[in-house]
């Protein structure tokens, strides 16, 4: 997974500017006790330093516009880390079906082979050939072996005219059948104790079988499991960043776009409301009346937050426009 939220300059800026700024204040600082005695150095100490500072107050105000320019577009990529890190949780890799979780992924993400459209916006961040190469690489090689496995299994079961308990027999996780040989058997097959241990053989005979494949295949869940730790330690890491440059400016934005959407919701179910009343009641004027001053109060808010976000765009505009 690459994200690409900030660049480098944007992230390194500020520690770049301070600590040239400290270099150079002990630079002058010395050269001006070296040479306290002459005039002349001492005045061209000051003109260079004045200078200096000048030019880093110049580019210090420049980024700070830029970083309050592209404010809307951060919150908009702050909103898509945060819907992608709903799902690659820090316990994701823990869990035992780990092919559940791909096909989750998969399918909120819009990489289906259905025309699905994808729950979650690319904002900041996108799929690497890498990532999308090892995912279908796990697919693809638990794909042949659950495949092998059942197949064997069947014909064995055929072959040796044992009893099932269930009428399709089949293995849907293979780390659980793995882990636990014993209780599949006793789920699925009804054996008796020599038969029983003769499967045993026959599947530990089949691992032996398909040691390349299986050890394979561990490598490739392995890199996996940890591709997605990795992907959840960026996701989060990128969102603490937008969150320490904007800080309140951030949350108090997000709050009052929900609060807009709350009211939109809200205001629409309350002319929902109207509607159904007005079929069923006969004094519409005292109903209308009633729904009228809740809806026109719920308008109110929502005329309140747009214009805060007016002002808020507008401002952003003169700040741009004043820089030429």
């Amino acid at each position: 997974m690459k994200f690409k939220v900030f660049k480098l300059q944007e992230l390194i800026y500020k520690k770049i500017v301070y600590m040239v700024v400290f270099i150079i204040t002990v630079a002058c600082i010395v050269l001006y006790l070296l040479n306290r005695t002459s005039d002349e150095i001492s005045y061209i100490l000051s003109i260079f330093y004045a200078l200096f500072l000048f030019i880093v107050g110049l580019y210090m105000n420049n980024m700070s516009i830029h970083t309050q320019n592209m404010f809307y577009k951060r919150k908009g990529q702050y909103r898509s880390l945060k819907e992608l890190s709903e799902i690659y949780k820090p316990t994701t890799n823990e869990k035992e079906d780990l092919f559940s979780f791909i096909l989750m992924v998969q399918a909120l993400t819009g990489r289906t082979s259905t025309d699905m459209k994808s729950f979650i916006t690319f904002n900041g961040f996108e799929y690497t050939e890498k990532y999308l190469k090892l995912e279908n690489s796990f697919l693809e090689q638990r794909k042949e072996l659950i495949s092998l496995l059942n197949d064997e299994i069947k014909n064995y079961i055929s072959s040796h005219k044992l009893k099932k308990k269930v009428v399709n027999v089949f293995v849907h996780d293979m780390t659980k059948f793995f882990d636990d040989i014993n209780g599949w058997v006793d789920e699925t097959l009804d054996l008796a104790t020599e038969e029983k241990t003769e499967f045993i053989r026959f599947i530990k005979g089949f691992c032996k079988k398909h040691k390349r494949k299986l050890k394979k295949f561990d490598k490739t869940t392995h890199k996996i499991r940890k591709m997605i730790d990795k992907t959840s330690k960026k996701c989060r890491n990128n969102m603490a960043k937008i969150e320490e440059v904007y800080g309140d400016l951030l949350f108090e934005s997000l709050n009052e776009e929900n609060e807009l959407s709350t009211n939109f919701a809200v205001l629409e179910r309350l002319i929902h409301e109207l509607k159904k009343e007005v079929l069923v009641e006969t004094d519409f004027e005292e109903i209308t009346g009633e729904y009228f001053e809740r809806i026109q109060e719920y308008l109110r808010n929502i005329d309140i937050k747009l214009q805060s976000v007016i002002e808020e765009v507008e401002e952003i505009r003169i700040n741009t426009y004043s820089d030429f």
